[in-house]
């Protein structure tokens, strides 16, 4: 049966999120069924009037088999079903959290068609109809059903403009739309496009963590490598175009073409040589290696020197709104220009101080045992705060649950916030053999069973936010700290620093000392005190609103 758009599934979700308030109802395009493309059609590139060169287009090749599918047609199906040498697979887009990845859609031998059912988290759900599991789209992962927890493998794909992809492949197909839908096209790449400026907040559904190192619909470049995650905001690509950096151990090379916003990524090596790339040309079609002077495309292909024929081992990257990517990997690395030198800071938790809390700053330190469950109450389903908690991940990996977002496993380095009246119902060291400790600062004292490592007085608490931050200092490097009117408390992570604004009269604190901050409107230093490794620190400030 065709579903009709009553239901406000990804495209109308996505239509009253990124249209001007001026946007009248009546240029609003015309609702159609929106169901799954199942026998998609094709035409060569020569004979697709309904393209133009700056409309989205989610791109895969195998061989000779090289097809285009228009993020404005897919924003008004959900998925297209297709099949590629390798074997079947989905094509999908998720308008809401502008989103489009490609998956195999084949499990444990079983060929999978999948329908729109629902939206979680401001991300849709499909269900597949020959089991009933229901797929997170941004995830492909089954999220309820008889293939709960399974995930699909994602097919490698490239998000870039119909020129660009056209300039790449002459002899590509691209997807045909269904009578009626083309017309809908130019207003649906419109909103795509536009959303790339970045302005907005988080849909209220989406369960955003409040993770504020980048704007909420700020367009980043997800990658998954292995256990490693990291986001690359289309702003610093866009400035920076190039990016020579290391995830998971391995070298990494990310290329942004800044005439078509395509980004592509791969493994920095070539014959056992691990490289470093610069632009080549202006508008970064072609790169050369430090280490040979090769020329490589901005796809991986090495065209001239003594790499010639070489090609890098291609990664997936998946663009997305920074709410969608930050909350389905939490605590996710994010690529900051100049983080391997200087000083570089990183907004993580930012959130309202309630008026009636006891205003005070509180840290302490959670070490969570390897047992198979430990909630976060023992003895009752949970528990909440009256003031904001805002926690960091220390050591070890533990799976946590704030109502009503979905259960996260999140890593050292990962944070997550409960905010006043949240019910925190899970926390779970997931080693059977390690500790893991959990960083916690706080604005009440609902937790006097564990000593407080430190507290602070705070003067008032009207129109008061407290913050969550993390500063990276290089070798050497001074870090200007943050002004802010109220208290702070400052926690070493790595390394040795010392400052004018250290309020213990101590030279210097190393990592695991945690001391106070005290308030400050003017710029003050710490200084890494190490001429070879870097030092980084947390910083839990209380500042007026809007400051």
């Amino acid at each position: 049966m065709q579903r009709i758009l009553t239901a406000l599934p990804c495209l109308v979700l996505a239509l009253v999120s990124t249209l001007p308030m001026a946007t009248s109802f009546a240029q609003r395009p015309e609702m159609l069924p929106y169901v799954t493309i199942d026998h998609p059609n094709f035409v060569p590139a020569a004979e697709a009037e309904f393209m133009k060169d700056d409309y989205v287009v989610i791109g895969i090749a195998s061989g000779r088999v090289i097809k285009a599918y228009p993020a404005a047609d897919l924003a008004q199906h959900g998925s297209a079903l297709d099949v590629m040498p390798e074997g079947p697979v989905t094509v999908t887009w998720c308008g809401v959290c502008n989103v489009g990845v490609v998956y195999r859609r084949e499990v444990d031998g079983r060929i999978l068609h999948f329908d729109y059912d629902s939206m979680e988290h401001a991300n849709e759900v499909q269900k597949d109809r020959e089991t009933g599991s229901r797929w997170q789209q941004a995830l492909g992962e089954a999220i309820d059903g008889p293939l709960r927890g399974r995930r699909l493998a994602p097919y490698p794909f490239t998000r870039t403009s119909w020129g660009e992809w056209r300039r790449q492949y002459p002899q590509t197909l691209v997807m045909q739309p269904q009578p009626g839908y083309a017309e809908r096209m130019p207003m649906m790449n419109r909103l795509s496009k536009g959303a790339y400026v970045g302005e907005g907040e988080a849909p209220a559904k989406a369960g955003f963590n409040g993770d504020f190192r980048v704007r909420p619909r700020e367009l980043v470049a997800g990658l998954e490598m292995g256990n490693a995650q990291k986001a690359y905001p289309f702003s610093a690509l866009r400035a920076v175009r190039v990016v020579n950096d290391r995830v998971g151990g391995r070298p990494l090379l990310v290329v942004h073409q800044p005439g078509s916003d395509t980004t592509t990524a791969f493994i920095a090596r070539a014959r056992g040589r691990d490289l470093t790339f610069d632009a080549a040309t202006d508008d970064v079609s072609e790169l050369i290696d430090r280490e040979t002077r090769s020329r490589w495309t901005a796809y991986g292909n090495s065209i001239a020197g003594s790499l010639k024929g070489a090609q890098l081992e291609r990664q997936i990257l998946v663009s997305q709104f920074w709410f969608a990517w930050s909350q389905f990997h939490p605590g996710t690395e994010l690529y900051v220009p100049g983080a391997s030198a200087g000083a570089v800071w990183e907004p993580l938790l930012r959130t309202p101080f309630p008026v009636d809390a006891i205003p005070k700053l509180i840290a302490l330190k959670l070490r969570v045992r390897p047992a198979p469950i430990e909630r976060t109450n023992a003895g009752a389903a949970g528990h909440h705060h009256d003031a904001p908690v805002l926690a960091y991940v220390l050591h070890g990996k533990i799976e946590n649950k704030v109502e009503p977002d979905p259960v996260r496993v999140l890593e050292g380095g990962g944070f997550f916030l409960e905010a006043p009246g949240q019910e925190h119902t899970l926390l779970r060291n997931l080693s059977t053999t390690g500790i893991a400790e959990v960083l916690v600062f706080m604005g009440d004292e609902a937790r006097r069973n564990i000593p407080p490592l430190i507290e602070v007085p705070m003067e008032t608490t009207i129109n008061q936010e407290v913050s969550l931050l993390r500063a990276t200092i290089g070798a050497g490097a001074m870090l200007a700290s943050r002004p802010h009117d109220g208290p702070a408390l400052v926690y070493v992570l790595e390394g040795e620093i010392d400052g004018a604004a250290i309020a213990d009269g101590r030279q210097s604190h190393g990592a695991g000392d945690l001391f106070i901050e005290a308030a400050h409107t003017g710029t003050v230093r710490y200084r890494n005190r190490s001429s070879s490794v870097a030092a980084r620190i947390l910083v839990f400030a209380a500042s007026t609103r809007n400051q």
